[in-house]
């Protein structure tokens, strides 16, 4: 990773290709999920019950929270153009390092692909121990991270991964580009006329055993157990 920005570069890295960016995509970027992925689907069937109070971090569109509709769910993301596509759900503006809850408050926690969206193994670690404050004890967690290439796996070659920037030697820090049509009016004959505009978002991608290794070093976790789905490495967490 190029440290180019006297200690601060895992900001400006951020502020540009994850904050930003979304900021630019979201109404394009919401338009594409639709859809829970089954791990979420069974994780929440199997986890929750009808007094659980539910929250999703980085909760996007709140896709995850639509398949909730029976349980109290609050979704927090640090996108407000996201947030508000998310209505009539309980959503706020937040950031997941600083999540605005008392300790304990919440009976299941999910965080489905946002942690890669950190700089550093530090922020990361610290999201995680976040996570944990605001989940009761004997509550769980659940986790998904993009993973990178596996050769136990297969990752799926989409056209965004194929034209990915890597930022390192090890290339698990990479820019992926995300081409959103925009419609633009033309002045001489009110006509709308498309035009793509190319942004770059910031990943870090997992290696094999690498979310269970921060999810331990916070020290706040028991691994119930892990596993691979939609190119994703994904943990399940309960907390002691």
């Amino acid at each position: 990773m190029h440290r180019w920005l006297n200690g601060k570069w895992f900001m400006e890295l951020e502020r540009n290709h994850v904050h930003k960016v979304y900021d630019k995509i979201a109404q394009h970027f919401a338009k594409t999920r639709y859809r829970i992925w089954p791990g979420v689907r069974d994780f929440l069937q199997q986890k929750t019950s009808p007094c659980d109070i539910i929250l999703d971090v980085g909760c996007g569109n709140g896709k995850n929270l639509w398949s909730m509709k029976n349980i109290y769910s609050i979704g927090i993301d640090r996108c407000l153009p996201l947030v508000q596509t998310c209505h009539p759900r309980e959503t706020a503006v937040a950031d997941m390092l600083e999540l605005p809850f008392q300790s304990g408050k919440f009976d299941i926690v999910i965080c489905i692909a946002v942690l890669h969206h950190l700089a550093t193994r530090e922020r990361r670690i610290l999201a995680i121990k976040e996570l944990a404050r605001v989940l009761r004890p004997g509550g769980s967690c659940l986790i998904y991270v993009w993973a990178a290439d596996d050769e136990g796996q297969t990752v799926k070659n989409t056209k965004a991964r194929e034209k990915m920037r890597f930022l390192d030697d090890k290339k698990q820090d990479v820019l992926i580009p995300w081409v959103v049509v925009e419609g633009k009016t033309n002045n001489k004959t009110t006509a709308i006329q498309e035009e793509d505009l190319t942004v770059e978002r910031y990943y870090h991608l997992y290696v094999r055993g690498e979310l269970e290794e921060e999810c331990l070093q916070s020290n706040c976790f028991h691994i119930q157990h892990s596993y691979f789905e939609q190119s994703n490495w994904c943990v399940v967490l309960n907390k002691p």
